[in-house]
């Protein structure tokens, strides 16, 4: 069950691709994400993102980003979470007060630990019609679930742009 909602996390749009773009892309803001567009060895690529940011003594740092691609004609949303967690409790999406979709992390890299869902049918429709999506996690160390709310706000018109 989530619980523990972090709450004053602000929303933020603009963070580097993680698509290596071979020129200048192009965003465009979708409310409360953004979709990112470039020319990739003669074939336009998008994706489309949503950082959530916290303010500390020096401004606001990234502190979690929510990605979707296209791969192999699907659409996986990439899940970039910060370091420090228990990866053993892996992690979960809820979109409103619908179904819990679980996964563990794949790995943890220098920018943070990252879980990835396919975007089947059926979540990407809940994403589509939903208002928010809370994602719950465990810091290393503890049993309480601390739960980010990302905004569904642009999802639909950003989404349709991936490609």
């Amino acid at each position: 069950m989530l619980k523990g909602l972090i709450t004053g996390a602000a929303l933020t749009g603009l963070i580097a691709s993680s698509v290596a773009f071979a020129q200048e892309p192009r965003v465009t803001q979708y409310q409360d994400w953004v979709g990112v567009c470039a020319d990739v060895e003669g074939q336009e690529v998008c994706e489309m993102q949503q950082t959530l940011t916290i303010e500390n003594e020096t401004g606001n740092v990234p502190l979690f980003r929510a990605s979707v691609h296209n791969v192999e004609n699907s659409l996986v949303m990439q899940l970039l979470f910060p370091l420090g967690l228990d990866l053993r409790a892996g992690m979960v999406l809820q979109i409103d007060e619908g179904e819990e979709f679980t996964s563990g992390f794949l790995t943890c890299v220098q920018e943070g630990c990252l879980a990835v869902f396919p975007l089947d049918s059926e979540l990407l429709a809940a994403m589509r019609a939903g208002n928010s999506a809370k994602i719950g996690f465990r810091p290393f160390n503890t049993n309480e679930t601390l739960v980010l709310e990302l905004s569904l706000s642009g999802f639909t018109a950003a989404s349709q742009t991936v490609q």
